[in-house]
């Protein structure tokens, strides 16, 4: 018996650590280049920029107070970036781009990242990023953008 719960141990120490979670905003927040974010959620929410409507509240963060919303619960992320190009964003999230489209000054993209754990069935594939590039700025909805731009 002794034997069998130290082979048991062996095995979930070796095979173990793929199955620790690892909390989305902790990778997403890493990004370079990130200035601003904010937080798209339901639920009532005491900070010092939110902006209330009847459906969501939109909670902004500088880049500097990122890391006190790392357990935020918010149907959606919004990320606003200043000194990342559009390719090295997607590069970085190691992002599987399932379309690009141009719509008059903005070029958006959609794909996927296992950079964050949400997604949106869009014909029949998973969607967790919308990327959209203007004339002055990058910004990336996970799962999708929710703010507008």
């Amino acid at each position: 018996m002794k034997k069998l719960i130290a082979f048991c141990l062996f095995f979930a120490s070796l095979f173990g650590f793929s199955f620790i979670p690892i909390s989305p905003q902790n990778d997403l927040f890493s990004l370079n280049g990130i200035f601003r974010a904010c937080f798209v959620t339901e639920e009532i929410v005491e900070a010092d920029n939110v902006v209330e409507t009847m459906n969501y509240n939109y909670v902004y963060v500088d880049k500097q107070d990122l890391s006190n919303y790392n357990e935020f619960d918010a149907e959606a992320i919004v990320l606003y970036f200043d000194s990342i190009t559009k390719q090295e964003l997607v590069k970085s999230l190691d992002m599987l781009v399932f379309k690009e489209e141009k719509i008059g000054e903005y070029e958006i993209i959609y794909g996927y990242t296992t950079k964050y754990k949400d997604f949106k069935l869009i014909d029949n594939k998973r969607v967790n990023v919308q990327i959209v590039e203007t004339k002055n700025q990058l910004i990336a909805g996970f799962p999708m953008i929710l703010t507008g731009f």
